[in-house]
This record gives C-alpha cells, structure tokens and sequence, in this order.
C-alpha cells in the first residue's frame, strides 16, 4: 500500500492511526511508532533546553540524566 505524501497537520494522525491499526493487525508499521527509549531520550532533550536557559549557557546532554 503506497503512501501518498503528506498534505497537512491533520493527516499525520491519520497516518499513525493506519500505522497503530497494523501493528494490532500483527504488520509493521510503514513509520517506525516511538517507544518509551525515545520519549525519554526527547525529554533529555527539553530538559536540556530548559537547563540551558536557566544558566544561559550550553549544555552537553552527558549532564542531563
């Protein structure tokens, strides 16, 4: 089943449902869904954003756990 390229904001949740529909269905998805490692690793990031801008300073992701 081709894709068609997207066209707006809304029909990225179209696609993830599609995608989360397959998976139930026992298929892999045509975009790999996000698990718990990378919405952690997206927080390390904001909280990183947020550090940096408290100290207004750079900040390596090695400092933020």
């Amino acid at each position: 089943m081709a894709r068609r390229p997207l066209i707006g904001y809304e029909h990225g949740f179209t696609n993830q449902a599609s995608d989360i529909l397959r998976v139930l269905n026992g298929e892999q998805p045509v975009v790999p869904l996000p698990d718990f490692a990378d919405a952690y690793q997206t927080q390390r990031v904001l909280e990183a954003s947020l550090l940096a801008a408290a100290e207004r300073r750079w900040v390596n992701m090695d400092e933020v756990k």
